[in-house]
């Protein structure tokens, strides 16, 4: 029997997929309250781990005609996997395999994601150093251009003045 987990059950959030305590109660059938309980147990018997893995938030939610805030944690898929370890029915068994494939199978794309992007920006980076060595060049090509240009016709001029009178002189031969 194949699990389907209901979409949005696993979220990315700063390239960190993430889950929340009402997903995987929702998904278990389990009380909220026993899950926070749960992770709860987990927050005093392993500490360290837990603040690594475990981020409690409140939200508003509407319970019947009431407003109230609603206590909750988002957790990673090693906070996940070491919450629903001790549930034990066949049914969880199913379910903890479909969220671990699709944790996964969202990693996978995230990396893919990721990848695909990095590359696309160090061929921008090379393309943009290339560009700017190119007009580093260019410009340098031209302050040279510019300082040797008036040179260039100076002497030019200089010399067409020094032949000129040469070339008065000069009787062209006929038939």
């Amino acid at each position: 029997m194949q699990i389907q987990l209901p979409k949005n059950l696993i979220f990315a959030q700063n390239d960190v997929l993430l889950t929340d305590s009402q997903a995987v109660a929702k998904v278990f059938s389990k009380q909220h309250k026993h899950v926070l309980r749960d992770i709860d147990a987990i927050m005093d018997k392993v500490p360290e781990f837990a603040c690594a893995h475990f981020w409690a938030y409140e939200e508003k939610k509407k319970i019947g005609a009431c407003w109230r805030n609603v206590r909750s944690y988002r957790m990673t898929k090693d906070g996940f996997m070491l919450l629903v370890m001790g549930y034990n029915t066949d049914q969880a068994m199913q379910i903890k395999v479909a969220y671990i494939k699709e944790f996964n199978r969202m990693q996978s794309m995230l990396n893919n994601l990721n990848t695909s992007i990095m590359t696309k920006l160090l061929a921008a980076l090379e393309a943009e150093k290339q560009s700017f060595a190119t007009a580093s060049l260019a410009g340098k090509i031209l302050r040279k251009r510019q300082t040797e240009k008036p040179i260039n016709q100076a002497k030019i001029t200089s010399y067409i003045q020094q032949l000129q009178p040469l070339l008065n002189n000069f009787e062209v031969l006929g038939d």
